[in-house]
């Protein structure tokens, strides 16, 4: 009779405790996710419930062709422009629909787009009745800063920050944006002797690096990681709509879900956010050991953003945070496409470059520029405006309304979304002449050149004009040609950059940095379009050009002293010019 086997011996005691920890995650997960679940789907059927209950509401008010357009105008492929002419008169060619019920938005409420400049006027300048929405595209990356505070939280930032913006606070930024478009042409200038073809093609990357770069050195002191900046920046911006859409679908368990455009974008964020912590502490400790060192008070704070804030009273380091982040995004955006789109615009249309190149040439005589006058440029000024007309940062404002609107004879309840059309007011022939064609000859005045001895406000002219005219003539320079005109017949027809008490606190600036960039490369290059125009707009957050590809040549025309020079166009202008050096040896 055989022994009984001896039992098998039992599980370890560290294997035993990590099985029961597996097995407790495997609940929690399971847990977590029928929650989340659970709450998306409550989520979802809110909101189309209160679409369906609010829908008789709106019954009287002229429709959409599409079923949700919405999903066009966020489209990320170019479908953009197909929304934007939908929206379209279509028997006046020439105007837009003032209202168009827009169907359903992601939350369920009621989309209604709003084409007329009376009622932007009592929106905009109406905050309590006439809120920023809810949610917004730019809150991941910059929470609660300056653009999506609302109430007196927006009160009291917009009061601190304001100050920031004044005229010595542009002066100090002029020398970082001349660096740095400067960096830039020489760049392009050494691609150019490199290429066969005497040009060299630059895309929408280019210039909103250089944007991005500009606007690090404005807002962060001393070096600062930009390549890692703006990798960071570019791959996180690439997610911005899904997960806008996603976040506003599902709420919360989106941020949890393990997607480049979920729980990927926070971790992202939250990298580049340690970085500009890091930069801040480094700040106040530098600005703590000044004071120590000076023992008189405050030390005065430097040219760029974040030792300004550090040294604003009532402002924590948090929210020092929140404005860094939103200057360093919101900024760059909006000059790296105004800039694009002027680029495109001038391509495409060489007599409005020509007249660029003349005003260059004979207000500076080929001579490097000086700071102070960059500004001076009213054609300059002119094509920004234009482009900025034609393809405005924002197409549409959002607002959620909590009174009623009245439009058209129509009634708009509230509750509902409300998308201030900026886009089909700056195109519509009622309030533009010629709407369609890009012509910054519309924000001039022909100013009379009378001689040397006459008096330019004699003849209208401002005094402001009158000033440079009498500085110009005292250098020995020629009188600019224009002054400003306003070419609109409604104070709302052109808001680029919204208006009312939320207008953006950063235009002057990102003006200024337009026109600096433009007056650099074109008085050294030339531009046309490289190859078939297959350029088209697209609207995440703000209006970008897909598919632009510019070509950059050396100029080959000069206007100088009233006589055109022509140079060669294979040889460097450096050594062609006539008279000066078009820029200095150490740009060239």
């Amino acid at each position: 009779m055989s022994s009984p086997s001896p039992s098998s011996p039992g599980p370890s005691p560290s294997l035993s405790a990590g099985l029961d920890v597996a097995s407790l995650l495997l609940k929690g997960g399971a847990a977590l996710g029928g929650l989340m679940v659970g709450y998306s789907a409550c989520r979802l059927s809110y909101f189309v419930c209160r679409y369906v209950w609010n829908s008789s509401k709106y019954r009287e008010l002229p429709a959409s062709e599409e079923s949700m357009p919405v999903w066009t105008a966020k489209d990320p492929t170019g479908k953009f422009e197909d929304f934007l002419e939908s929206i379209r008169d279509k028997d006046k060619p020439g105007q837009f629909r003032k209202l168009v019920d827009c169907g359903p938005f992601f939350d369920g409420r009621r989309i209604v787009l709003i084409n007329d400049p009376d009622v932007f006027a009592t929106v905009l300048n109406d905050l309590k009745a006439f809120p920023k929405y809810p949610v917004h595209a730019t809150e991941v990356y910059i929470g609660d800063g300056l653009l999506n505070a609302k109430g007196a939280q927006w009160h009291r930032q917009r009061k601190l920050l304001t100050p920031l913006f004044h005229f010595k606070a542009l002066k100090q930024a002029l020398p970082h944006m001349v660096r740095r478009v400067k960096t830039v042409v020489a760049q392009i200038d050494q691609e150019i002797d490199q290429n066969t073809d005497n040009r060299t093609i630059r895309c929408r990357d280019t210039f909103n690096d250089l944007a991005l770069q500009i606007m690090m050195d404005c807002v962060f002191p001393g070096k600062f990681d930009g390549p890692w900046m703006m990798e960071a920046w570019e791959i996180s911006t690439r997610f911005s709509n899904t997960y806008f859409i996603g976040r506003l679908i599902l709420g919360w368990p989106w941020d949890l879900l393990p997607l480049p455009s979920a729980l990927g974008l926070h971790l992202r964020v939250w990298r580049i956010a340690q970085r500009v912590k890091a930069a801040i502490r480094d700040t106040k400790r530098r600005l703590q050991q000044q004071e120590a060192e000076q023992g008189s008070g405050k030390v005065e704070a430097g040219g760029n953003l974040v030792e300004m804030l550090v040294s604003t009273d009532g402002i924590s380091d948090h929210q020092v945070l929140l404005e860094a982040l939103t200057f360093l995004g919101a900024g760059h955006a909006t000059t790296s496409n105004m800039l694009c789109w002027a680029l495109y615009h001038l391509a495409k249309y060489p007599d409005k470059q020509a007249k660029l190149h003349r005003e260059i040439d004979e207000m500076f005589g080929g001579e490097p520029i000086a700071p102070e006058d960059y500004m001076r440029l009213e054609y300059c000024r002119a094509v920004i405006k234009e482009t900025l007309r034609l393809r405005p940062l924002i197409a549409y404002m959002e607002r959620l309304s909590h009174k009623k609107i009245h439009v058209d004879g129509h009634t708009i309840p509230p509750g509902t979304a409300v998308w201030l059309g900026t886009y089909f007011l700056h195109h519509d022939e009622r309030y533009w002449e010629d709407p369609e064609a890009f012509m910054p000859e519309r924000w001039l005045e022909e100013v009379p050149d009378e001689g040397p001895d006459a008096n330019p406000q004699d003849s209208g002219v401002t005094a402001h004009h009158a000033t440079l005219t009498d500085k110009m003539r005292t250098a020995g320079g020629r009188a600019p040609r224009y002054q400003a005109a306003t070419p609109f017949n409604h104070p709302y027809a052109y808001v680029p950059f919204a208006a009312g008490p939320r207008n953006c606190i950063g235009q002057k600036f990102a003006l200024q940095e337009s026109m600096v960039i433009l007056c650099e490369l074109f008085q050294r290059f030339e531009v046309s379009l490289a190859g078939p125009d297959r350029v088209k707009a697209m609207f995440p957050i703000t209006m970008i050009p897909l598919n632009i590809h510019i070509a950059f040549k050396r100029r080959t025309t000069f206007y100088f002293s009233n006589n055109t020079h022509t140079t060669s166009s294979n040889t460097s202008q450096a050594s062609t010019a006539p008279s000066t050096p078009l820029l200095p040896a150490a740009a060239v």
